[in-house]
């Protein structure tokens, strides 16, 4: 499995011929970029104010 994974080059679409760790590697920047937590909490503080004004308002539900 190892072998697998790190030396044996990728033959799919998009992998240029890197092996499966490397696009995993590579992608894991852009698959944190992309989770709906960190868009969504993105999308409140541009919608609804500052980081701030959010916790306030959390603290007040709370």
């Amino acid at each position: 499995m190892w072998y697998y994974n790190n030396e044996r080059t990728h033959s799919g679409k998009y992998c240029y011929g890197k092996t499966p760790m490397q696009t995993f590697i590579e992608g894991k920047d852009i698959a944190k970029e992309k989770l709906l937590e960190n868009v969504m909490q993105q999308q409140n503080i541009l919608t609804f104010g500052s980081q701030e004004t959010l916790e306030m308002n959390h603290k007040k539900e709370i």
